[in-house]
Formats: C-alpha cells, structure tokens, sequence
C-alpha cells in the first residue's frame, strides 16, 4: 500500500471518529434534553395531555391531570378522550373547532367545561398543540389544560361590581365623568341630565363644549392641571353652559387617577348650584336692603326712646296726681326692700299715721292676725306676692289696724308694676266695713231663713202624716155612705161631698210630702231604664178617667221605649201638669199632650190647654214655690204643683218653662237631658 493510500485511510479514519465523536455528543445532548423535558412535563401545574391523532386516545399525561381530574396515569392513559367532556357532542365539537384552528392559526386556544372522575364539571382553559412526524403529519397533539373556575368566579364579581359601580352612579345625584385628555370618556345619566345631552352624546367630545368660552376653557384647564398634577383635589364654583347655550353655576371637584400619569385620566364631580347662587345673590340683596331698614329703625327709635322718655316722665307726673287724688287708699311697696315706697294720702288717712313713717314700713305691720280668709297674715302675705309678682291679679280682703288703733276691714287690689330695676306690687285698698257688716248680717238673716223653711218643711211633713189616718178614716165612712145610701137622700150628697174634699186634700198632702222629699239635702233620684213612652200614656188615661167636661188629646209616638230617669217622679211631673191643665181649662175645652226625643238624646213634654192664660208679668213666678197665679173659688191648690214639675226636670239635668197669652191658654214645656237606656 503506498504511503498516499495510507495517508488517505487515516485521514479518513480521522473524520470517522470525529463523526462517531460529534453523533456520541449529539445523542448525549438529545438526552440530556428530553431528560430535561420530561422533568419540565412531570412538574407543570397545569394539566397535560398527549392524544394520538386520529384515536383520540391518550398516551401520556403529567402528574397534574390527577390533581385536577381526579384520574391516576394507569386510569386514564389508553382511554378516549371523550371520558373528560360533559357529552359526547360536545367531544365532537371540540374536534371540529381544534381542526379550524389548525388551519387558521396552527394551534387551538377555548375555554370549556370539562368533567372529572367524580362527575364534577368544572370551568377551564384549554390550549391544543400539534406534533409533526418526519414527514410532517400531525401524528399527536399536546393539550395544556387549566382550571379556571377561581378565574371565572372573579370575573363574575368583577363584573356584578362594575354593574353595582354602573348603577350607583347612574342614580347619584351628582354628576360624574371622566376625562382623559380633556376629553369625556364616560358621564352618569345625572351629568348628562344636567348639561341637556343624551347617554353617550358626550363620548369622544373636548370638554371644551361644556364651558362658556374658549378663554374660560384655556384658564380652566390651567388651574386645574396645577392642582391634579400634585395630587390634590380641585375645587371651583363656574358658570358652565348647557347643549341648548344656556349658563349655569357649578360646583366641581376634580382628582387625577395616576397623578404621575395625568393621561390615566381624571375623575370629576358636579353639583348644580344656581338656585343656591341666586338665593344667596337675593340674600346678599335682601341683607342689604334689611340693613338699611335697620339702620332706618334705629334711627326711628332713638326718636321714640327720646318721645317715650318725654311722655313717660309727663305720664309720671300724671299718675302720682291721680294716685294722690284716687277715692282709695294706694301704697307700692318694694319686694326686694320689703317696705312701702309710695303712698297716697288716703294711705295716710287709713293707715292714721304720716307718708314718712309710711315710707319705713312694711304692710305687715297694719294687718290683724285674725283675718277673713282665717289664714295666718304673716303666710299668706307672701304667698300672695309671689302670685302677683308671677303675673296674677288678686283681690283679697285684709282686716287691718292703723297707728292709731282704728281697726278696718278693706277689698284690697293686687297688681305688679312694670320696672325694669324693681319688683314692685302696687295695692289699693277700699274700705268695705259696712259691706263687711252689712253682708254678716245678711249671712245671719239666710241662715235664720234656711233654719224657719226646713222647719216649715218638717212641720209639714209631720202634719201631712198626721192627717192621713184620720183622712184615711173619713174617705173610708164617705165611700161606705156612697155605697149603702139611697141615692135620692140627703145623706148621699152630703157623703159624696165628704169624697170629693178627702181626695182633693189627700191629693195636697201627696203633694206636700212631694215636696218635702224633692228638698231634702243629700236626697237623689233612681236612675234606671223606664218604658217613658208607657209611663206618659199612663199619665194621660189617669187624667181623662179624671174629668168628664175635657177632652185630652196626645201624640206620643216620638218618645223612646227605653229612658234614664225616676219612673216616680215623673209620673208626679206629668200628673202635676196635666192636672193643672184640666184645672184652668174651661169645661169642653181640649188639652194637647206632645212628647219626642232629639237626635242628642234630648227629651221634652209640652202641655197646651185652653184655659184662662198667664199675665206676661206673672210667668217667671209660675213655677215659685207656694205661688199661686188665679185665685179661683173652687179650684183647690197650695202652689207646689208647678214648683214640682221644675225640681223634677232639675234633678233629671233638664228645665221647665211656661208660654202663655192671656184669655187664649198656656203652653208648659219641659225639657229633660238625661240620657237613652241602652
């Protein structure tokens, strides 16, 4: 072999090795990288998968698929993929739209809904690979799978609080927008409301369109950069203009999102404050004009100050001559000194001793200790200056003993006096002696009448039940007469006479006894629920079945069934006044007997005869007791009935009254206020 081939077989042995060297090295490296991937595909956080093409059947899956899908590497290696989505629709479909995707952008990016082992669906995130073989066909495809649910679940809050932000600021009663460059990139309804643009009008636009004028705008924005640029917030009271060109005053506050970065851009927020601005502007007027007047008012009571001060001191002058020339005696005396301070001189005459001594008294020492009202004089005295020195007006009677030993009773007249540096209480004293006197005689006199009336009352009572034994005794002869005598003796119209006059008189005890019940002190009326309407009725039959010559005509159907009062005593009422209508009735005259109730529970009685009528002199005195209007022979009466019938609507809370026209009739009338029996 010559030295050339030998030359050549090392050279060529040389490049082997070195390319055995370079494939050794290349595969070391290969190794080291795959090593190198399969240690990056185990630890991944997300979830991936290896799927042979075509299948659909899983190869290879990273420790994180067990995390997140619940499946270990034995379970879910060799299975369809199909196991992992919600139904098998949905597999196709996430088939076709990978497909599409290859096609457009070489690699498959959605988020889907997935199911794990234990039937749980979550929400995830999906990016889908291709795996190329020598050739270049997609034999397998990796799929990088995330759980997004935490993601999504923020999202949604994230977005309820932008909806939340949307409305809140929408129903605010300002308006706010937000600028970016001078320019409006969102406003609340308020804030379109407020400059006359509708939702979204003003997106896009220079905020140049809200002012005035360019000058304004460009001054404005001055201000307000110096201010937001700092971080501080700025605030200013302008006029800005309305869509329609109209200007209004507005408050706004402005602050920089990013005041590093202005272009972020800048929150503000505007009140509408002209109506304030003209209250305040017709304030401003108003104040103006109110200091004027006030001015004007002070100047017009230094006047009347310097007037009043005139008029008081002629009015001072004025009064102390009409004190000193008053019929009473009048003194002032001072609280706070507790002594007189002035007094006319008829307090001297009263008092028996000189203005000077006056002057260092107090009234106390003129008063008894026996005064009218019983009470010790010392108490009372003050009791009554803290009433009057509190606005009260008194009038008391003091027993009083001047200087010189004269005793007095006096009407004394209490009343404060205006001062604005003293308490001062003027008291006027009249002497009431003789009234004094003269009204303790007059208390004896009623009370010596009072005395000889319940006497005559008792000795009435007592004769009227003395006299019915023996009456009871000559009623029961005369009727035992009437009843077994020949009617055409004698001694049968003797024995009728008998009758008669033993009723009329039993009837004037009945009346009397009356009487003397209805005044008794600390004697009252049953009270209960009565048929009225029956015991009227009753009434009225008991009095026809009385007299022959007169007809009694009634209307009663207006009174209740059921009424509050003393069934007795009005039986005695009605019976007093029917029969002091049959008694002055001329014979084939007609009585009228009305009776009602009003809505208000008031009920009334009214007996109108024929008869003979009451002078008008003499109707106040109708009901007196013992009065009698007619002396007519004949007629027998002791003057009670009448009086009766008033104390009975008395004691029922009512009245009784008397209309009557001379030679024509009477009407009596009465008036009962007792209230309807439930």
């Amino acid at each position: 072999m010559s030295s050339d081939n030998i030359t050549a077989l090392h050279t060529a042995l040389a490049g082997a090795k070195a390319a055995i060297r370079e494939r050794e090295e290349a595969v070391q490296a290969s190794r080291a990288a795959a090593l190198l991937l399969q240690k990056t595909f185990a630890s991944l956080n997300e979830a991936v998968f290896i799927v042979q093409t075509g299948t659909r059947v899983i190869v290879d899956v990273n420790k994180a698929v067990e995390t997140l899908f619940g499946y270990t590497w034995d379970e879910i290696v060799g299975r369809d993929t199909s196991c992992l989505h919600l139904n098998e629709q949905l597999s196709i479909r996430f088939g076709r739209e990978m497909v599409t995707a290859y096609q457009e952008k070489g690699f498959y990016e959605t988020t889907y809904q997935m199911l794990r082992k234990d039937g749980t669906a979550f929400d995830s995130e999906h990016c889908v690979t291709p795996i190329y073989d020598g050739n270049g066909e997609i034999y397998r495809h990796v799929c990088v799978v995330r759980d997004i649910t935490e993601r999504k679940r923020s999202e949604e809050q994230l977005k309820m609080l932008a909806r939340e932000q949307s409305i809140i600021l929408d129903n605010a009663c300002v308006g706010i927008t937000l600028t970016r460059d001078r320019r409006f990139v969102w406003s609340n309804d308020k804030f379109d409301e407020m400059f006359g643009y509708d939702k979204n009008e003003l997106e896009g636009q220079s905020t140049e369109i809200i002012y005035p004028s360019k000058e304004v705008y460009e001054q404005s924005g001055v201000q307000t950069y110096a201010t937001v640029a700092k971080g501080h917030q700025y605030v200013s009271e302008l006029q800005l203009m309305r869509k329609d060109g109209s200007v209004f005053w507005a408050k706004y506050y402005g602050k920089a999102i990013d005041p590093a970065h202005l272009s972020a851009g800048t929150i503000w927020i505007l009140e509408d404050i002209n109506d304030r601005r003209q209250a305040e502007w017709e304030l401003i007027r108003k104040s103006r004009q109110l200091k004027d007047l006030n001015d004007n008012l002070e100047m017009r009571i230094s006047q009347a100050v310097e007037e009043l001060s005139r008029k008081d001191a002629v009015l001072a002058s004025q009064n102390k001559l009409l004190i000193d020339l008053a019929p009473e005696a009048i003194i002032v005396f001072d609280t706070d000194l507790d002594r007189i301070v002035d007094a006319n001189a008829k307090a001297e005459q009263l008092f028996g001793c000189s203005r000077e001594v006056l002057l260092a008294s107090t009234p106390r020492q003129f008063y008894m200790q026996q005064q009218p009202d019983s009470r010790p004089a010392e108490a009372s005295f003050f009791e009554n200056s803290d009433r009057v020195m509190a606005g009260e007006t008194l009038v008391i009677e003091r027993a009083i003993r001047s200087a010189s030993g004269t005793e007095a009773v006096c009407e004394v007249r209490l009343v404060r006096l205006p001062s604005p540096h003293s308490l001062l209480i003027r008291a006027s004293f009249f002497d009431i002696t003789e009234r004094a006197l003269a009204q303790r005689e007059l208390t004896k006199a009623l009370a010596t009448e009072h005395r000889l009336n319940e006497e005559q009352r008792q000795f009435m009572g007592l004769v009227s039940h003395e006299l019915r034994t023996p009456l009871s005794v000559i009623d029961g002869t005369a009727q035992l007469l009437v009843m077994t005598a020949c009617k055409d003796k004698e001694c049968f119209k003797y024995a009728e006479r008998i009758l008669s006059s033993t009723k009329r008189i039993t009837s004037l005890i009945d009346t009397c006894l009356t009487e003397e019940r209805l005044c008794t002190s600390g004697w009252a009326p049953v009270m209960q629920p009565e048929d009225i309407r029956r015991l009227a009725r009753n009434a009225v039959v008991h009095a026809q079945s009385g007299t022959a010559q007169h007809t009694i005509s009634c209307d009663l159907d207006e009174l209740p069934d059921q009424y509050n009062c003393d069934s007795m005593l009005i039986q005695v009422m009605l019976s007093n006044l029917l029969d002091n209508a049959v008694k002055y009735s001329p014979e084939g005259g007609t009585i009228n007997v009305r009776g009602g109730c009003s809505n208000d529970g008031e009920l009334f009685f009214e007996v109108a005869d024929q008869g003979i009528g009451i002078a008008a002199d003499q109707l106040d005195k109708a009901f007196d007791r013992f009065y009698r209007i007619w002396q007519i022979p004949g007629i027998a009466g002791a003057g009670l009935g009448l009086h009766i019938v008033k104390r009975v609507a008395e004691l029922h809370g009512g009245t009784a009254c008397c209309s009557s026209e001379p030679g024509r009739g009477s009407t009596f009338t009465v008036r009962l206020f007792s209230s309807p029996a439930s």
